[in-house]
């Protein structure tokens, strides 16, 4: 089944999972992910041990054998566009591949408290009292590392997760209901819009995901207690450009 600028149901989801683990970069695919259980779960590719970080030359990780990564994008780091890179990473996800380049665009949240924006950027920044945000990241998949890295959204607070949609962008939510957040906001492969999307909600925001058959948007809070929502835009595939509550783009 086709949804929005050709992409099906399977290739959606398919984007949405190499988010999950697009921080390094694994020599084995598909890695299996970890579900949320007390118990360890035993690795299907073998025990695992301290592997070294072919950035850093430290044991940050323990992997199986043959799987590899890479660190970048420290907390500190300056990025490409001369703004240090923000703390407490969180929720990710890849949002375009760029042609046949072998590029993949990541966009990172951050989940940053109260506090002053990390970039002094007015064209991505939604408030003055919001220390997270997201920054975008550039990977090489042919030559197998990290290129770039950038300031995409800032001024928001605890940007803890959010959701890839099917026309290529990131919703990251703000989980907070602090005065004036609790937002979801859109960021695209080049840059955030920092108006909030005022139809989807204010409220702790957890996960989102866009049903591309259908448009709808289901969304989770992080709260106690918490709900299960769903948003029905009245122009499916254009919900995230509102910014009244009309939701028609």
């Amino acid at each position: 089944m086709t949804d929005f600028n050709g992409y099906d149901r399977r290739t959606f989801l398919r984007r949405g999972a190499m988010g999950a683990g697009a921080f390094w970069a694994l020599s084995l695919s598909p890695f299996m992910a970890r579900r949320a259980h007390g118990a360890a779960i035993a690795s299907p590719y073998g025990a695992i041990s301290p592997k070294l970080d072919e950035t850093t030359g430290l044991a940050l990780l323990k992997l199986p054998d043959g799987f590899r990564y890479q660190s970048f994008s420290w907390t500190g780091d300056m990025m490409a566009d001369d703004v240090r890179c923000p703390n407490l990473h969180d929720g990710m996800a890849v949002v375009d591949a760029q042609g046949n380049s072998g590029h993949l665009i990541l966009v990172r949240n951050h989940e940053g408290g109260s506090g002053g924006p990390y970039a002094s950027k007015p064209s991505i920044t939604y408030a003055d009292d919001g220390a997270g945000g997201t920054t975008n990241l550039v990977f090489d998949v042919r030559h197998g590392r990290w290129t770039k890295d950038w300031s995409s959204l800032a001024g928001t607070i605890r940007n803890c997760a959010g959701g890839v949609t099917p026309w290529g962008t990131w919703i990251s939510g703000e989980e907070t209901f602090g005065p004036s957040h609790g937002w979801s906001f859109e960021v695209g492969p080049q840059s955030g819009d920092p108006r909030p999307i005022v139809d989807m909600g204010r409220f702790s925001h957890e996960a989102m995901m866009v049903d591309p058959a259908t448009g709808y948007v289901y969304e989770t809070e992080d709260a106690t207690p918490s709900g299960f929502y769903k948003f029905i835009p009245n122009v499916p595939g254009r919900c995230t450009k509102a910014v009244s509550s009309s939701c028609s783009g």
